[in-house]
């Protein structure tokens, strides 16, 4: 498993725990991040670009025949875009409980 993608859930599992104990501010941050990680590497996907991010915290040790090493897939990406902006949306107080429940419909 990539370093990003294991942080990403850790952040998106913070995330959630936070929410129960109506720690909003917290919450939001590691929601924001999730998604960030998510979408620059959505990005370094769809342009071929490198961001530099996948070996920011930790150095890949296993390269065999992976042409980015320490990469998330596509699949895992999308999916930290999705949880990002649900967890965002249950972290505005206005928000309408059926926007949210669509975006976790599509993170499925």
């Amino acid at each position: 498993m990539a370093f990003n993608t294991a942080l990403g859930f850790l952040l998106c599992g913070i995330a959630m725990l936070t929410l129960i104990y109506d720690n909003r501010r917290i919450s939001l941050v590691c929601a924001s991040i999730a998604f960030v990680i998510g979408a620059i590497s959505l990005l370094e996907y769809v342009t071929g670009l490198d961001a530099h991010i996948d070996q920011l915290l930790m150095r890949a040790y296993i390269r065999a025949g992976i042409e980015v090493p320490s990469r998330m897939s596509v699949a895992t990406s999308i999916c930290f875009v999705l949880a990002g902006l649900s967890l965002g949306f249950v972290n505005r107080r206005t928000v309408d409980d059926r926007s949210s429940f669509w975006i976790s419909l599509l993170d499925q």
